[in-house]
């Protein structure tokens, strides 16, 4: 499918501007979020945290429920406070006591909202909204079966046999991704509203057995205002070593083909500009590869690799401080259903963006960058190579890329959507009681 194609199949479920605000003011909502995943040490949360900003802005009453990570497992703290007046409200999947509090909450709210089909907060919260009749939407934001698929994979591949630790964690990954493929598929039949990021979850949603009307878009968006080309900082670069023209790759280390094609890229990059330099951004099981990887094709002292994830805070004059980002997205399953807010983030801040046409993607790209040939590393790295060399191109693309982020993918946009759909939940449960 060509890429004008592609824009005609994606207008009218994705318009490029937000949906009209109704002409009637309704009545505020109230409304329980469940997130499964802890906002202050995973940087997975800041789609929940800008919906629940702005539907507090409109008027909302918002009870924020999310899974705190175990000790042992936070790492880098990414956020001090939650944003906007947000109270979060830990909920431990075992404890009985958060359990009790959740049901206090669902008990009085008007809708039900959580993320993902992750068990076991999306069973519990099911459970409980059923328990109580309220109706419920889905924010379905990533092909997370798709993803533990992948991931258990990996992990079969890499196993040491003799290593117990290793079978062990092998189990519990083939458990995690069995049961995540169930839930899934179950969840479409028992909610009232879905919202699918991308074109190609909206149409698993409705192939599993949701109505189509009740599917609802629900793009990722960016803060234009937080990540934009003002952030970038020469200090910084100084302090990181970049003195070169500098790629950026952020993202999990966690789908080792992915991780696998960008080094291969980057070794060609790295032959065509060898003053070249590159920063890595990123967190996951598969760092220790990457490390090994790098370092066994002479690469490891050109790539700037940080330590963990970096602060929400910081983000933005890191994505800044670089000149071009490295995007790659084979055609998977995972990445069909991605909606990438690194994409937009890049984009918000200036940076022209090498990619792929997977998914919606390249839609989502539109002229602030360059789609590459699908499966091939080295037309990727000769990509890259090439745009570093080219300023005037770069800041003719990042120009073109930060203004389709800032008209298209703002998250007030979503959130009118977010709206319907709620609204929608709310009057087809009345109709089936």
């Amino acid at each position: 499918m060509s890429h004008a194609r592609r824009l005609d199949v994606l207008k009218p479920e994705q318009p490029t501007r937000s949906a009209p605000t109704p002409r009637k003011r309704e009545r505020p909502l109230h409304i329980v979020m469940v997130i499964p995943y802890d906002p202050f040490y995973q940087p997975f949360v800041i789609r929940s945290l800008r919906f629940a900003e702005e539907l507090r802005r409109r008027g909302h009453r918002v009870d924020y429920f999310y899974a705190p990570m175990p000790p042992r497992a936070q790492g880098t703290r990414l956020r001090e406070d939650l944003p906007g007046g947000i109270v979060g409200r830990p909920c431990h999947g075992r404890k009985l006591r958060d359990h009790a509090e959740l049901s206090r909450a669902i008990a009085i709210c008007d809708v039900v909202h959580f993320q993902k089909a992750k068990p076991p907060h999306s069973w519990l919260t099911l459970a409980l909204a059923h328990a109580h009749d309220k109706p419920i939407h889905q924010d379905w934001d990533d092909d997370e079966g798709a993803f533990w698929l992948q991931t258990t994979w990996d992990r079969a591949q890499a196993l040491r046999l003799s290593d117990r630790g290793s079978m062990v964690r092998l189990a519990r990954a083939a458990i995690a991704a069995s049961t995540s493929l169930a839930t899934e598929w179950v969840i479409p039949k028992l909610v009232d509203s879905i919202g699918g990021a991308t074109m190609g979850l909206r149409q698993k949603s409705e192939r599993w057995g949701a109505q189509k009307s009740a599917i609802f878009p629900a793009r990722v968006g960016v803060d234009s205002d937080v990540f934009s080309p003002a952030r970038r900082d020469e200090a910084l670069r100084h302090e990181l070593g970049l003195d070169g023209p500098t790629v950026l790759y952020a993202g999990s280390f966690d789908v080792r083909p992915d991780l696998d094609f960008f080094i291969s890229a980057l070794g060609t990059m790295l032959s065509i500009q060898p003053n070249a330099r590159c920063l890595v951004i990123g967190g996951g099981f598969g760092r220790e590869h990457f490390v090994k990887e790098l370092t066994r094709a002479g690469m490891r002292s050109r790539v700037v690799l940080s330590n963990g994830l970096i602060p929400f805070a910081e983000m933005p004059r890191y994505v800044a401080s670089t000149d071009l980002a490295a995007l790659p997205f084979r055609d998977s399953a995972i990445n069909r259903g991605k909606s990438s807010l690194t994409l937009l983030e890049c984009m918000a801040s200036g940076l022209p963006v090498v990619t792929h046409d997977v998914g919606d993607v390249g839609w989502m790209l539109g002229a602030g960058g360059e789609l590459g040939v699908l499966d091939d590393p080295h037309d990727f790295g000769a990509r890259m190579a090439r745009l570093l060399s080219q300023p005037d191109e770069r800041k003719k693309l990042g120009a073109a890329g930060r203004a389709r982020a800032q008209a298209v993918f703002s998250w007030g946009g979503t959130v009118d959507y977010l709206e319907k759909a709620y609204r929608y939940a709310i009057a087809q449960h009345s109709a089936d009681d």
